[in-house]
């Protein structure tokens, strides 16, 4: 049995098991079993807007009241490699988009600045 809602569980391309999307505490998404398991170094939880959160807990550590033990689904995927390199290569376009989109605000404020006028402050009377 799971508690976890049927719309966040996905299906495994490469080996058919089923799992969840949680965000870790750095902000990162991993990919997570369904299943809770002991021995699992996951301590997972969902929060009031119904998001999933896993931290790493450390060797010999329980989990909150509030979390289950979890394996993260790397750990029993039969092609991790393959989803790696996917998510390697998804977070470099969006690293360089991003980059791209940094330096087209940069030149936006930079030409705003140069406009005499664009900006007026007025006086608090």
């Amino acid at each position: 049995m799971t508690d976890v809602p049927s719309p966040d569980i996905k299906e495994c391309e490469a080996c058919g098991e089923r799992f969840f999307f949680a965000r870790t505490l750095g902000g990162a998404v991993m990919p997570v079993n369904v299943k809770p398991d002991r021995t699992g170094n996951l301590a997972v939880h969902q929060d009031v807007a119904g998001t999933w959160h896993a931290r790493v807990m450390r060797k010999g550590e329980e989990p909150r009241r509030h979390e289950k033990p979890h394996l993260p689904h790397f750990a029993t995927c039969t092609r991790p490699a393959d989803f790696r390199r996917r998510l390697a290569q998804a977070r470099a376009e969006r690293n360089k988009t991003t980059r791209n989109n940094r330096s087209h605000r940069r030149a936006a404020a930079a030409a705003a600045i140069e406009q005499p006028g664009l900006f007026r402050i007025e006086s608090g009377r």
